[in-house]
């Protein structure tokens, strides 16, 4: 798994132009970056990022996908559902935000389930990173906060709905 590989797929996938962000994302989170390769390649990649979900019913330790990417010649072949069923394996709880709307189908198909994460108020459903890495939030919005759709796929059914979640790398 090549860095820079990883970089330049991330780069494409998201024209993201914060290459600050860009630069402590991968400084803090490489490590936690889960890769297919071909041709000695990296055509897909994904950050499996481990955090608990906080609650009434205590802590659960879950997966958060971020920057899931496939490069546009390697597309429509399995290899991001394979990660992700990776991930899947080995966690009981899996969530992420959909990039783009047009994603929704294809996580559901995964067996995902759509809810609402908030990132302006703390409440009794939350996050905590613990993996030992720094949040990687671009801060809140200026109108104080959003609130997005996002997805979950766990073992047990759950209402996630509202959780405040404010790391999600919004601009």
């Amino acid at each position: 798994m090549s860095e820079l590989d990883c970089r330049m797929l991330y780069r494409q996938a998201f024209c993201d132009p914060d290459t600050k962000f860009e630069d402590k994302l991968f400084k803090n989170c490489f490590s936690y970056c889960k890769t297919h390769e071909e041709n000695g390649h990296t055509v897909s990649m994904l950050f499996a990022l481990p955090c608990e979900i906080c609650g009434e019913k205590g802590k659960k330790s879950a997966v958060y996908i971020y920057a899931a990417a496939t490069h546009s010649d390697y597309r429509g072949k399995g290899i991001m559902t394979g990660l992700i069923e990776s991930v899947k394996s080995s966690a009981d709880t899996v969530f992420l935000v959909p990039e783009k709307a047009e994603l929704i189908p294809f996580y559901k198909k995964l067996g995902f389930c759509e809810f609402n994460i908030a990132g302006y108020r703390k409440n009794d459903k939350y996050v905590n990173l613990t993996g030992g890495f720094i949040p990687l939030s671009r801060g809140e919005r200026e109108d104080g906060g959003y609130e997005r759709r996002a997805m979950y796929y766990s073992r047990v059914k759950q209402n996630l709905d509202g959780m405040y979640f404010p790391y999600s790398m919004l601009v």
